[in-house]
């Protein structure tokens, strides 16, 4: 018959119990510490370098606002439209129109319904701007698509901006659906001007489009009619692309620069 042996307190070793219940303890807490801690690390690290990027796009170096907004990316959790409409301005900034398109695009895709209308209007000022460069290089026809274009995402956001542009209507407090109306009156002037030296350039004559027939090529009376026909063309051409580059720089220099408002 086994005999009970009584329970040897001795033998227990309180220190190791409690060494192994803190080592489980640190096993099973170290996951969610480590996601605590990351959490801060982006929650502070995100105002720390968007605050960096805003001084040297307050400063003018733009091409450092870029830099500094980059590892943002992967950070801003919650607002991720702002980290592209951003560096879609420092973008603009430099005159890099088409890749800050790309990056506005971007924001366009993530930013909210109630903070659509600014994204658009800096897209649009960024389409424009390379259709200025297109219509500044005679290249009308693609001129023309991208002005088309950077209307069209004027007149998706009518509900966004608050605005009608058929009927110009606008709310008295609306600053930023003035500014989309103003855009767009603008970038149709563009338009009709745009197609007119476009029809100039492909010999449609606007005002008497049966000069050349009434012409006799084959005399040399017509022939020197033609050639001040040719003269006369040319001048008028040359001097509706001086018209037109001022009136390209005048929008230009008329244009609100929204890029300045958003950070």
């Amino acid at each position: 018959m086994n005999k009970n042996r009584p329970f040897d307190l001795k033998k227990l070793d309180f220190e190791k119990i409690r060494r192994e219940k803190r080592r489980k303890l640190l096993r099973y807490s170290f996951p969610a510490c480590a996601v605590i801690l990351l959490i801060a690390i982006k929650l502070t690290s995100f105002p720390l370098l968007s605050l960096a990027a805003h001084a040297a796009y307050k400063d003018g170096d733009n091409s450092q606002a870029s830099f500094r907004l980059s590892p943002i990316y992967t950070m801003n959790l919650f607002e991720s439209y702002k980290v592209f409409f951003n560096d879609g301005n420092a973008l603009y900034k430099q005159a890099r129109y088409d890749s800050a398109e790309k990056q506005f695009r971007q924001a366009l895709q993530k930013v909210p319904k109630t903070r659509e209308c600014p994204v658009r209007i800096n897209l649009v000022l960024s389409i424009e701007a390379q259709a200025d460069a297109l219509a500044g290089e005679k290249r009308y026809d693609r001129a023309i698509i991208r002005y088309d274009e950077a209307n069209a995402v004027l007149h998706d956001g009518e509900d966004s901006c608050g605005v009608q542009f058929a009927s110009q209507t606008v709310d008295a407090n609306n600053d930023d659906g003035k500014t989309a109306i103003v855009i767009e009156q603008r970038i149709r002037q563009k338009l009709a001007q745009i197609k007119q030296l476009r029809n100039g350039d492909q010999g449609i004559s606007v005002t008497n489009p049966g000069d050349k027939e009434k012409v006799d090529a084959g005399s040399t009376d017509g022939k020197l009619k033609e050639l001040d026909k040719r003269f006369i063309d040319a001048y008028n051409e040359q001097r509706k692309s001086q018209e037109r580059n001022q009136h390209l720089e005048d929008y230009k220099n008329a244009a609100p620069d929204h890029t300045k408002r958003n950070w």
